[in-house]
């Protein structure tokens, strides 16, 4: 196995010891993988699209409709093919199959699996899928802290907590926002708030963070403007709006969900066609409609 080198620990170190080690690897391990998948991402962006641009967007929109066309549909041509080749399905929701794995296999996930499908969301999000990167980020750190948990034989708990961590420090690194990863990782992986999951998310998302800032660049991800509250009805919109964006959201999501089980039982030639149909009309999109290229990937 390629984890031969850690095995030692097994007989050095204790159950928690072994799990504190652990955790420092995962969130360098993490952030080195988001180090990796954000180069090859930047790289694929440079190869598909034009120079010169400071955003991933005004690249798009600076190049021909042909080009646009032709880009996105030799990215679901890609994704098609190697449908075929591995004649697995590649879609799936992330966070959702990682909940799974913390709740139902016990933290159990594929590493070679999930890193191939890392590297085809991070070429198709490079050639235009509108989607973001940090899915590749999460489900990579996500399979290799479930790795090193099942070679090193921790508790299937540990275990748990660990892939919590892998996947949290996928997003601080993706984003750089060691405590917004953190808190991904408690509210929405294990749904707690609890002291004993704070330390060692927190600590991985930090370890991730501290090496993406190293190798990649430390700036925010998004710049929020300077804003006020100076009048009390601002607060009455919020509250209003919040109720009416939770309510869109979950229409959104469910709408997207019927669509994926509608289609789940298309044909297999009919299903393979489908990413490059997709593709194709997100890149033949007329000029003046609402952007759905993947903004958060600048060059």
């Amino acid at each position: 196995m390629i984890l031969h080198p850690l095995r030692p620990l097994r007989r050095l170190l204790g159950d928690a010891q072994r799990f504190w080690v652990l955790v420092v690897v995962t969130g360098l391990a993490s952030g080195l993988s988001a180090v990796l998948l954000v180069s090859f991402l930047r790289w694929v962006q440079r190869l598909a699209w034009s120079e010169g641009t400071d955003t991933f967007l005004a690249s798009v929109e600076q190049t021909s409709a042909a080009h646009r066309v032709g880009v996105t549909v030799l990215a679901g041509g890609l994704v098609s093919a190697l449908v075929l080749l591995v004649r697995q399905p590649l879609r799936g929701h992330g966070t959702a199959g990682i909940i799974e794995s913390i709740w139902v296999r016990s933290g159990r996930m594929q590493l070679p699996r999930t890193l191939f499908r890392g590297v085809v969301s991070i070429v198709a999000v490079g050639l235009g899928a509108p989607l973001g990167r940090e899915g590749a980020l999460l489900q990579s750190g996500a399979a290799t802290a479930s790795a090193l948990g099942t070679q090193l034989r921790l508790p299937p708990d540990r275990v748990r907590l660990l892939v919590a961590c892998g996947a949290s420090a996928g997003i601080a690194a993706a984003y750089n926002v060691p405590i917004g990863g953190a808190l991904f990782g408690l509210e929405v992986l294990l749904g707690g708030l609890a002291l004993e999951l704070f330390g060692p998310i927190v600590l991985s998302c930090v370890v991730a963070t501290l090496v993406s800032r190293i190798l990649i660049a430390d700036h925010p991800s998004y710049l929020i403007p300077q804003y006020h509250l100076l009048n009390p009805r601002e607060m009455l919109l919020a509250i209003f709006f919040g109720p009416v964006l939770g309510v869109a959201s979950a229409l959104y999501v469910r709408t997207v969900n019927a669509f994926a089980v509608a289609l789940e039982g298309a044909p297999p030639v009919r299903a393979a066609l489908l990413p490059v149909v997709s593709m194709g009309a997100v890149g033949g999109r007329p000029s003046g409609f609402p952007n759905c290229w993947a903004t958060d990937t600048t060059r």
